[in-house]
């Protein structure tokens, strides 16, 4: 399965058509991307184009645990003092895509995607949207730069 810029292994495919989703997939992110941008997160091509193919389908990982690819609800949790750490964590534009086992996933306007615990304890910054989904479905962890988050990393309550 491939979308434009998005090429999958054979385990994240087989977990995407079991959730509806396909090559062919388009889903219309105008609602949605009015709700991100309202709580503060730019939708950036890439963002946009993650959107489209993902945005709806919900995941189940190895542990039967379910990864829910929503954009605006994972924008939804997070406060607008918060958005300056997490604007701080990477240097690209991040918009929120999915989340799903105590991760947050962020895609960066250059295809990179973050996993953010929930908790703002650790975050993984991935290639790109393969290695992601590798790491929210099955927990390997390719090649990822996992991150140990600080006092100042962080939001206060965190």
């Amino acid at each position: 399965m491939t979308g434009p810029g998005l090429e999958f292994s054979p385990k994240v495919v087989s977990r995407l058509a079991q959730a509806g989703g396909s090559s062919a997939r388009r889903v219309d992110i105008r609602d949605v991307r009015a709700r991100l941008e309202s709580a503060g997160h730019p939708v950036h091509p890439e963002a946009a184009r993650v959107l489209e193919a993902f945005q709806g389908l919900t995941l189940e990982d190895d542990a039967g645990r379910t990864v829910r690819m929503d954009g605006a609800q994972v924008a939804a949790a997070f406060e607008r003092d918060e958005l300056l750490y997490l604007r701080a964590l990477l240097p690209s534009r991040l918009c929120p895509v999915g989340e799903g086992a105590g991760m947050i996933y962020l895609v960066a306007e250059d295809g990179r995607w973050v996993a953010l615990h929930n908790g703002w304890t650790v975050m993984c910054v991935f290639a790109d949207a393969n290695h992601a989904l590798l790491f929210a479905l099955t927990d390997e962890n390719p090649e990822a730069d996992m991150r140990m988050l600080g006092r100042d990393d962080v939001p206060d309550g965190y």
